[in-house]
């Protein structure tokens, strides 16, 4: 793209307001079916209420209703509870209220919303970046379990060598990959680097074309470009934070000291008035699984935790005195206090499907482009068409991370490194 078809283009763009669920007071009396995304909104809130209002979500999620009925002291419970997703209510005065209140819940499909002619994200817009992703059509592939796609790869060898966004792929029993070119190769794990969540994998072919890692970085403000495997953009978005850690940042926090025994990761310290102390867990208590994922070492828990992010409820399996029980833990922030963390949480889902894992990387910088799961693993582009970027992580309505594309040779070269070395040995074998 010439200076001058980007000057164009850019004066062309009109930027609009983005999109969120919404939440509305209604006296109506319909019901509907409920999509997917406020089905996991009910999911993701119920756990954190009790009593009638717990008792009222739940049957709503069960008979898929898109409204609750409170009276006005559940209604003033409700708004004011950490939990509670949604803004805007302050100016009701529920005093006034009486009888049944009906609150009607809609949300906005994220992943079949089409953009308007003159959205950023609209096709005709789209269409005009499709100069910048050439350079790196062939370089970009699509991760696919065989019957939908998991999230793009990055060629970095000519001999069938690709790193990928781990989370999205580690769990998959058969990985394939499809090339530029259409044709689909089976997929073999071949290391990963868990701290930036990378992975490397391997397939069967050669005379393939490596990625260019671009050497420069933005400025604050530049449009970036998200390419798909055929060189056609699917996102764009804005370069809004120049890299920083985000260890430590929004990190979960479960509140107890483990150890390692023969019997099993062993509690031998519980924080008061932290997550698991508020759960109920004890001293003494033998932690097995978190969300059915087997816990058997302290690196194995402390993994699980920072997978999640403060607010995230999981569900911890425990033996006790020879007897196994399970118990729901929130998971708070090392430095906001658990209500505040809920109340971020939810509000950060809003029209955005966050991906696995989406914090606690050492080095990202963040940009706006509103990215789906599956659409992490790419390249970031620019306007001249340089690789400044690896898409890692979409984290809410506003925020994707990506690792600066001047580290990405050297996390390469790491996880290849055992690659290397068995290569070394067969030689010296021979």
């Amino acid at each position: 793209m010439t200076t001058k078809q980007r000057k164009d283009w850019i004066a062309r763009l009109i930027l609009l307001l983005g999109f969120c669920c919404c939440c509305c007071l209604t006296l109506q009396t319909l019901s509907a079916q409920i999509d997917d995304e406020l089905r996991s909104l009910y999911r993701e809130i119920i756990p954190k209420f009790s009593g009638e209002l717990k008792v009222k979500l739940q049957r709503a999620l069960d008979q898929g209703q898109d409204f609750i009925e409170l009276d006005p002291q559940q209604f003033r419970e409700f708004r004011e509870h950490p939990a509670n997703p949604f803004s805007g209510w302050n100016n009701i005065d529920a005093s006034k209220l009486s009888g049944v209140i009906r609150l009607q819940f809609e949300t906005q499909p994220v992943r079949s919303r089409r953009p308007t002619d003159y959205e950023r994200q609209s096709s005709r817009q789209l269409a005009e970046l499709e100069p910048v992703c050439a350079a790196v059509a062939e370089s970009t592939v699509k991760l696919i379990d065989g019957k939908k796609q998991l999230c793009y790869g990055i060629v970095v060898s000519n001999d069938g060598y690709i790193v990928t966004k781990h989370s999205e792929v580690k769990d998959t029993e058969k990985l394939f990959c499809r090339l530029h070119d259409g044709n689909v190769y089976q997929a073999k794990m071949i290391n990963a680097d868990l701290a930036n969540d990378l992975a490397l994998i391997k397939i069967e072919a050669d005379n393939l074309r490596p990625i260019v890692w671009g050497s420069s970085e933005p400025s604050l403000g530049s449009f970036l470009v998200s390419p798909d495997n055929t060189g056609i953009p699917f996102a764009m978005g804005v370069y809004s934070h120049v890299p920083r850690s985000l260890v430590g940042r929004d990190q979960a926090f479960i509140g107890i000291k483990p150890q390692s025994t023969e019997s099993g990761l062993l509690v031998v310290q519980v924080s008061k008035d932290q997550p698991a102390d508020i759960a109920g867990l004890k001293v003494g208590d033998i932690i097995l699984t978190i969300d059915r994922e087997t816990i058997d070492s302290v690196t194995g828990l402390v993994n699980a935790v920072r997978a999640r992010r403060p607010g995230d409820v999981v569900i911890v399996e425990f033996s006790r005195n020879g007897v196994t029980g399970e118990i729901a833990v929130t998971l708070a922030g090392r430095d906001i206090g658990n209500e505040t963390a809920d109340r971020l949480k939810m509000m950060n889902k809003f029209g955005a499907i966050p991906s696995n894992r989406y914090n606690d990387f050492p080095l990202v910088f963040q940009h706006d482009t509103p990215l789906l799961p599956e659409q992490c693993g790419g390249p970031l582009v620019d306007l001249e068409g340089n690789v400044i970027g690896f898409n890692i992580a979409r984290a809410g309505r506003t925020d994707s991370y990506a690792i600066p594309a001047t580290l990405m040779p050297a996390l390469v070269t790491k996880l290849a490194v055992p690659t290397l070395a068995s290569r070394t040995d067969q030689s010296e074998t021979k």
